[in-house]
């Protein structure tokens, strides 16, 4: 892997900003590549240099928030329990609102939505208990993994409107009842 030298991390950068700025204002199929480049203030020739397109960008930007997420995530102290986890990254979310909302809110986000989901999933396996005969194992955790961000994903498009405490909560309490009718 190539290791990147300052300015082409600048100018990747800038164009990731500019697109996510962007993304605020209108949908991901209406921008181009010369609203990036306009909006970062750079030429279409630089642009090409380093992505193909604005899909290029875009996974770029997933990768990097799987990335933190997941490092996050390492820092957060096992020892509090599964609540106050569930918690913690209930507050980093809030933290990232604004990514959170462009990557994952609104249609047509369901394979960036599995992508984030399966990769955290991965991460998290480890920590979490066995649900289940093995062989019906992985569309438990499926369930619980994807219907527990799509109440988080519930929870930004709702302005937080509960506290992240509330949240965590009945995030647990629902993953806790379904792993009470499989486990055993």
């Amino acid at each position: 892997m190539q290791v990147e030298n300052r300015r082409t991390k600048m100018t990747k950068l800038l164009f990731r900003t500019a697109l996510t700025e962007l993304m605020q204002e209108k949908s991901f199929a209406k921008i181009t590549v010369k609203d990036i480049c306009d909006r970062a203030d750079l030429n279409r020739t630089t642009f090409y240099k380093h992505y193909n397109d604005q899909e290029d960008i875009l996974n770029e930007i997933e990768t990097d928030l799987i990335d933190r997420s997941i490092a996050y995530m390492k820092n957060v102290s096992r020892e509090e329990g599964t609540v106050s986890m569930i918690e913690a990254y209930l507050h980093y979310v809030k933290e990232n609102a604004a990514i959170f909302k462009i990557m994952f809110s609104g249609v047509g986000n369901d394979n960036r939505i599995l992508t984030y989901a399966s990769n955290v999933l991965q991460h998290l396996r480890s920590n979490l208990p066995d649900y289940g005969p093995a062989n019906q194992e992985r569309y438990i955790l499926s369930f619980i993994m994807n219907g527990s961000f799509r109440v988080i994903l519930t929870w930004i498009d709702s302005d937080f409107d509960i506290p992240a405490e509330e949240l965590a909560g009945l995030i647990y309490n629902l993953c806790d009842s379904i792993s009470d009718r499989f486990s055993a």
